[in-house]
């Protein structure tokens, strides 16, 4: 008999192997599938036998931990919670309260989805669900020490409804917000982050308010846009506009931004490497005053707009008054 070749002896040798590594793979992704769900079984029903309000004070205790840090606090007049669905925790009656100011956002429902999932691998994650009247805010989140992925959808935010810029920066305003924006990277590390956003706000209604030593009238802005990219470090300012130029009357303020900023790790110190344009009207001049205008007039245009290029950081910024021809 003719003894088998080189080359049949690899080629057996190979099928052999190949059904035994398959079955190797096979055993361990199905070892891997049972581990996941001994532990995810083991989380649901260890939900199941906690008391239903030490589970509500959990998840009301990570709420406002993750809020301490910027002085925010959450409480409501009612909670309940469901696990049939998914773990979620629904508030209603909800204060928002700032430190800061002293005043708070006043919403109808405040729901709060952990992901349990997420909790087995040490993060945090979920999403939140804010609503007032039609006014709603979405939030899908996840941390991990520093590190951050979430994205915030506004749905016809009403900012005098809500109360939010007056909670949060003491200034009552009126307008509609809609948009998205997206983050991800090192909270602590400015040069990490990507993302991108688009946020209109239209009908932007600010009160008569004193500025340094000025007193300026009410200010009345139809329709903005803020549309950036975050990425390799940099915020591509895509298109930045306030104001409606060909709106009859005109709008108060009307103003384009565009161009860069390069982020770096204290994020005040950022350079900037943008350009400026922007029209006042008539009752917002007169409000400034003389020596604002003289101030700002190197910039001045043959249309009677002001253009500036702005470099140096967000902290000091320095504007160059861009030539008319």
């Amino acid at each position: 008999m003719t003894p088998p070749s080189p080359e049949t002896i690899i080629e057996s040798t190979q099928e052999i192997q190949a059904p035994g590594l398959l079955a190797r793979l096979r055993r361990a992704s199905s070892r891997a599938f049972w581990v996941l769900v001994f532990f995810g079984s083991l989380a649901f029903f260890t939900f199941l036998k906690f008391p239903e309000a030490r589970i509500k004070a959990l998840i009301q205790g990570q709420v406002n931990s993750a809020l301490a840090p910027q002085g925010i606090s959450v409480t409501s007049q009612d909670a309940s919670l469901s696990i049939w669905r998914g773990l979620r925790y629904t508030m209603r009656d909800v204060s928002v309260n700032f430190a800061k100011t002293g005043k708070a956002v006043r919403l109808d429902r405040l729901l709060v989805a952990p992901s349990l999932t997420a909790l087995m691998f040490g993060k945090v994650a979920g999403s939140l669900d804010a609503e007032k009247g039609k006014s709603e805010v979405s939030v899908a989140f996840s941390f991990k020490d520093t590190v951050a992925d979430f994205e915030i959808d506004f749905d016809d935010v009403d900012i005098a409804k809500t109360g939010i810029a007056e909670a949060a920066a003491g200034m009552p305003a009126k307008g509609i917000i809609n948009g998205f924006v997206e983050l991800d990277g090192d909270l602590n590390n400015p040069p990490s982050w990507s993302g991108k956003g688009d946020v209109k706000i239209a009908h932007l209604e600010l009160p008569p308010q004193n500025v340094v030593i000025f007193k300026l009238p009410e200010i009345g802005v139809s329709a903005s846009e803020v549309k950036f990219k975050i990425a390799g470090g940099k915020v591509d300012l895509r298109e930045v506009r306030f104001g409606d130029p060909k709106r009859k009357p005109p709008d108060d303020i009307t103003a384009t931004v565009t161009g860069e900023i390069a982020l770096q790790k204290f994020l005040m110190g950022s350079q900037l490497k943008v350009g400026a344009r922007f029209s006042l009207s008539d009752r917002i001049l007169q409000a400034l005053g003389p020596l604002v205008i003289g101030f700002i007039n190197p910039g001045k245009q043959a249309d009677g707009s002001y253009a500036y290029d702005i470099s140096g950081s967000l902290a000091a910024a320095v504007p160059v008054p861009v030539q008319h021809h």
